[in-house]
């Protein structure tokens, strides 16, 4: 048994039936034969196009079932993350661009000290102890 969908993602499934998605893909893809189109468009966006019916229905369903405004902005949209580098994010990047460089060292050895801490066993705690005199 999976999660419930949201009423949004309802919404986007029976907005738009199979026909339309395939005209979506057809429009757009029609656009690209013949032309170099790794300049303005990540192949990773088109393949997703070409393979998630949900992300065509929500492109469909944007632009109220208006085909050429939708094809408009599959268009505009991927040329934005391929002139933003999107797909080339993630996590660390983000928080690599947002954080000052001292706060930046505090954290990489805050994560060094962890990870040796637990390599060699050491405990979280430091407890004063007395030795014994000789």
């Amino acid at each position: 048994m999976g999660r419930r969908k949201t009423k949004h993602e309802i919404d986007i499934e029976t907005y738009s039936a199979e026909k339309d998605v395939n005209d979506l893909r057809r429009q757009f893809l029609e656009e690209l034969e013949g032309k170099d189109w790794t300049d303005l468009y990540d192949p990773r966006d088109v393949q997703r196009l070409k393979d998630d019916d949900f992300y065509c229905k929500r492109f469909i369903r944007h632009q109220h079932g208006d085909m050429n405004a939708a094809v408009k902005m599959v268009k505009n949209t991927f040329k934005w993350r391929k002139d933003k580098n999107i797909n080339g994010l993630c996590d660390i990047t983000i928080f690599l661009k947002t954080i000052s460089p001292d706060v930046l060292l505090i954290y990489i050895f805050y994560i060094l000290m962890k990870a040796f801490k637990r390599e060699i066993n050491i405990p979280r705690t430091v407890y004063k102890t007395e030795f014994p005199q000789i």
